[in-house]
């Protein structure tokens, strides 16, 4: 199944297969999490500033996020 994420997180798409980064509407960087953070350095930024000092990377948000997912696919694709 092919899912399309858009997100300002990337504790929502981290784990996904792959990330397609967009800056002004043009590709800036494909990958997976761990390329993008050996390779993109706006995808490496946003993740820094994310998960310093108690960012978007706590329990609560990732539970949170995961939800999302499990609903995303009981609905059949169909969004909350």
């Amino acid at each position: 199944m092919t899912k399309i994420i858009i997100a300002q997180r990337i504790s929502s798409v981290m784990d996904a297969d792959r990330i397609l980064v967009l800056e002004n509407g043009t590709v800036h960087g494909f990958g997976s999490h761990e390329e993008l953070l050996g390779t993109d350095e706006i995808y490496t930024e946003i993740y820094e500033t994310q998960t310093s000092g108690g960012g978007d990377f706590d329990e609560a948000a990732r539970a949170d996020a995961d939800y999302r997912d499990e609903e995303f696919d009981r609905r059949g694709g169909e969004n909350l």
